[in-house]
């Protein structure tokens, strides 16, 4: 199991449009199974990275942070790029 942690970098937080953004680029990885969670809760609930809806779940503020993980070994081009899009103020 792959697993990266990132800090919510949008000033408003994971809200609509930046859960859009980052959900839609998991999407085009569907076949990688990312899931995300938040850190302080990493045993669980796990939820797709594919999903607004589950990523406006969790409820993340800027600064707070967000744990992805596979189990393909081979994606770390793909969580990377997720990472620098949460990172990201997706607001600006």
């Amino acid at each position: 199991m792959t697993e990266v942690v990132a800090t919510i970098g949008a000033r408003r937080g994971l809200h609509g449009r930046p859960a859009a953004l980052v959900a839609a680029r998991a999407s085009r990885s569907d076949a990688w199974g990312i899931e995300v969670a938040r850190a302080d809760e990493s045993a669980g609930p796990w939820y797709p990275a594919t999903s607004v809806i589950d990523l406006l779940a969790l409820d993340l503020a800027r600064g707070e942070r967000i744990v992805l993980r596979t189990g393909r070994a081979d994606a770390a081009g793909v969580l990377a790029e997720l990472v620098e899009m949460l990172e990201s103020d997706l607001d600006a």
